[in-house]
């Protein structure tokens, strides 16, 4: 009988004899990116690989080398190489690779990414921390929510790219991504943080000028929303201070065209806004303003005799006393520069106290 190691030299022989050229050709690179690796010569496994990649026709062994390049990018931790490499493998061979796990790589990746890594921009000086590569947090992470927007990691990644927007002054984009945790994952552990970071974006931005007040309603209610769902949460005071000064801001603006239309002789027209001031935003620092300018111009009205309590719009925080002090010794004659020949103690130390009983 033929011995089982002949066979399998012999089928290896006649496989290498059938194989084109250039797929021949990406076999040995392939064969030399192995010696490499095994070397923990990654980068340059890695440059071989592609190599092979270039010179394959047959698929399987194209599919291969891009397999190979991923887990040897990943290895010298050039993680943005690593990530071109895995969107080919997604984009070429959707169903003859693991996409739910290369899908999950991606977003290791990009969670990498958008909490502030960095490939080095120049291989041989990646020892040197402040020479990085440009910034492909935007790149990835938006790509990586394409691939798979309703994934476990989605909510988590959306939540830190909105954060990552907000610190690069890219507001829409930040408040997109916001409302997309709000509506799409309403389960999930990150939608109290959406909330509170829509409410706050939305409430600043109504500050700077609104024009009809769109961007203010919104955040009030947003922050409503916050109120309804996490009543014990500790952001609740601070949340409660932005509903009452959106109030002033929703207020305020209606009394400006109360006012306007009042100028201008539309006096039923400055009565309507007048009257949704009261009825909507009674507790505002606006309502009493209102109330004088609507009884001048309804005598029929009648005003209320016990409107709503002006809440403070401070946060206020508890009062602690300074502690005492720890040392009884205040000032020793070597620290004063020559003004004091005795120590001078601290009559009102505790320690002080105690030995005068």
């Amino acid at each position: 009988m033929m011995d089982v190691r002949r066979i399998l030299l012999i089928a290896v022989l006649l496989a290498a004899w059938t194989l084109p050229a250039d797929d021949a050709e990406s076999s040995r690179l392939a064969t030399e990116a192995a010696d490499l690796a095994r070397a923990r010569e990654w980068r340059d496994a890695a440059k071989m690989l592609e190599e092979a990649e270039f010179t394959a026709e047959t698929p399987l062994l194209k599919l291969n080398s891009l397999l190979g390049q991923a887990e040897a990018w990943r290895r010298c931790g050039l993680l943005f190489r690593e990530y071109e490499v895995i969107e080919k493998i997604l984009k070429h061979y959707p169903t003859r690779c693991d996409f739910n796990y290369w899908v999950k790589r991606e977003y290791e990746i990009a969670q990498a990414f958008v909490t502030g890594y960095r490939d080095p921009a120049f291989w041989y000086l990646r020892f040197i921390p402040w020479l990085t590569d440009e910034d492909r947090t935007e790149t990835v992470a938006e790509n990586v929510l394409k691939h798979a927007p309703f994934a476990a990691a989605a909510p988590e990644l959306r939540l830190r790219l909105a954060f990552y927007y907000d610190e690069k002054g890219k507001i829409d984009k930040a408040i997109r991504h916001l409302r997309a945790i709000i509506k799409d994952y309403p389960e999930a552990s990150q939608q109290k943080y959406a909330l509170l970071a829509l409410g706050e974006m939305l409430y600043f931005l109504s500050r700077k000028g609104d024009g009809d007040g769109r961007l203010n309603r919104e955040a009030l209610e947003v922050f409503e929303d916050f109120r309804k769902h996490y009543p014990g949460a500790s952001e609740m005071p601070y949340v409660d201070k932005c509903i009452l000064e959106g109030k002033d801001i929703q207020s305020e603006r209606m009394l400006g065209i109360a006012q306007f239309y009042n100028r201008t002789g539309r006096k039923q027209a400055a009565q309507q806004y007048l009257n949704r001031v009261l009825k909507e935003y009674p507790d505002s620092l606006s309502a009493a303003e209102s109330e004088r300018l609507l009884v001048k111009l309804d005598k029929e009205y009648t005003p209320d005799e016990f409107p709503p309590e002006i809440k403070p719009r401070l946060l206020s925080s508890p009062r602690r006393a300074i502690p005492d002090e720890g040392q009884i010794l205040l000032i020793a004659p070597e620290n004063s520069n020559g003004r004091y020949l005795l120590p001078i103690y601290d009559l009102k130390s505790p320690q002080q106290e105690k030995d005068k009983k």
